[in-house]
């Protein structure tokens, strides 16, 4: 069953389309500074997860593939040939798109900080102290902490600390369960695929990157980078995201 996500939009509607997917406990809050750099040329769409940001959060709705699947699915309906962004766990949810609807509708695929395989020892280290309901707000300062390589600019941080505390503890709880393995799923895709990862990832190792099996794909490593290389290296990686873009609708 899908849900009435929250959704997020910059750009004219009648410009090629990027449709981004956030990560876990995050919102589309994250990608505001990035929107912005591609609003002038792309129509930006970022909803809120299930269980995330503004969307709602129903005690049980976080277990089923094909219902992430389907929210994504609603979403690129009315779309043409968007490039789907998935980061961090977004590039999960975009797999479990994958696998149920595969990419026929797509000009391509952005996978970054992500993977396809089980879920890395280093991301259920990063991210336990936020499954502690006494630590919630301590350890969610410190996984927002723990995504960049350098802290984040003061206000930025705090905005992504507030849109992450909005993920409530159920939800948290729910999402720690999946541990999908999409291997299969990825060895299907066809269209251009960029995977791109900071070689400072501290919650996402860059190997789990490395071991994509998507075919054709084009790996790029950003030095000195931690998870977020859209907010730490931001003019490139709009550059790149926009060049890579463009190249896949030809």
């Amino acid at each position: 069953m899908t849900l009435p996500l929250h959704i997020a939009t910059q750009g004219n509607p009648a410009n090629p389309s990027i449709v981004m997917l956030h990560g876990f406990s995050m919102s589309h809050a994250i990608f505001a500074p990035l929107m912005a750099r591609l609003s002038d040329s792309f129509h930006v769409i970022a909803p809120d997860l299930r269980g995330h940001g503004l969307s709602p959060k129903p005690e049980q709705a976080y277990g089923d593939s094909a219902a992430w699947a389907a929210d994504i699915a609603q979403i690129l309906a009315s779309l043409d040939r968007p490039l789907l962004l998935g980061w961090s766990m977004g590039g999960r949810v975009a797999m479990d798109y994958i696998r149920h609807h595969g990419d026929a509708a797509l000009s391509a695929l952005a996978l970054i900080g992500s993977y396809t395989g089980p879920v890395p020892a280093a991301t259920k280290a990063n991210r336990g102290p936020m499954f502690d309901e006494d630590q919630r707000e301590t350890g969610t300062a410190a996984f927002v902490r723990a995504c960049t390589k350098d802290p984040l600019a003061p206000d930025l941080a705090q905005t992504l600390l507030d849109e992450a505390l909005l993920c409530p503890h159920h939800v948290r709880m729910a999402l720690a369960a999946r541990d999908e393995d999409y291997t299969a799923d990825a060895a299907t895709v066809t269209v251009p695929t960029l995977i791109l990862h900071g070689d400072a990832d501290a919650i996402v190792p860059p190997a789990a990157s490395a071991a994509h099996n998507i075919p054709n794909a084009t790996h790029v490593i950003y030095d000195g980078i931690g998870h977020t290389p859209f907010l730490e290296a931001p003019d490139r990686f709009a550059d790149d995201l926009a060049a890579f873009a463009r190249e896949a609708r030809k």
